[in-house]
């Protein structure tokens, strides 16, 4: 369900509803207030029905992997999923195409920060 002005909302078991508002998610407990409001009138209630609401501070989301973490993931994953292949190829088992199709995989799955 989302408000007239996309902000979603989410209803919960006991009939309240989690509204995102800014770094701000609320718990709102009055069911015939949602599907109607905008933005604004989420701001309004919250102040005019302070009992309904409950503030909850929305994490900030994590930071971007380091380059050093970057080519950690890089180096685990070339010994789990690419070197089999080599190893595989050098055998005849494999195409030497198919380690390197793999190689670039890992790459894109874990590109270097800029």
């Amino acid at each position: 369900m989302i408000t007239k002005d996309n902000e979603p909302i989410v209803r919960m078991r006991d009939g309240g509803y989690i509204v995102q508002h800014g770094q701000y998610r609320y718990v709102v407990r009055d069911s015939d207030l949602v599907g109607a409001f905008k933005k604004a009138e989420v701001e309004a209630y919250i102040v005019e029905h302070p009992e309904s609401v409950i503030p909850e501070l929305v994490p900030p989301p994590p930071p971007p992997p380091t380059l050093e973490q970057v080519l950690a993931m890089r180096r685990a994953a070339y010994q789990i999923e690419a070197d089999p292949l080599f190893f595989g190829y050098q055998r005849g088992e494999n195409t030497e195409q198919d380690w390197l199709n793999k190689i670039v995989e890992i790459k894109v799955r874990y590109p270097k920060p800029e």
